[in-house]
């Protein structure tokens, strides 16, 4: 029998400019996403609005995020997918921590 070994993931996602309320919403979804990915946040770290080093969908700045996961290797695939069909993401990136 497998097991779900757990591990230790930062997932850094960038997320197109809006209003405050906006990427709050945004957020949420992801979270919403990410909790029935069986994934669980541990540290959410908003950095900000900064301009991209390349322009990317006609976007010249974004919100960048930084998150820290505790999920089984099995369901990165799934939370890659769920972050790509998002359109308010330009761009994301999860790396094993540790």
């Amino acid at each position: 029998m497998a097991q779900n070994k757990q591990g230790q993931y930062e997932m850094t996602f960038v997320l197109v400019e809006k209003d405050a309320a906006a990427l709050d919403t945004i957020r949420e979804e992801i979270k919403t996403n990410l909790v029935r990915r069986n994934a669980q946040i541990s540290k959410a770290d908003n950095l900000g609005s900064k301009p991209l080093f390349h322009e990317k969908n006609h976007h010249k700045r974004g919100n960048f995020n930084c998150w820290q996961l505790t999920t089984g290797s099995e369901n990165l695939s799934q939370i890659n997918a769920d972050l790509r069909v998002n359109s308010n993401i330009l761009k994301s990136m999860i790396v094993k921590a540790g």
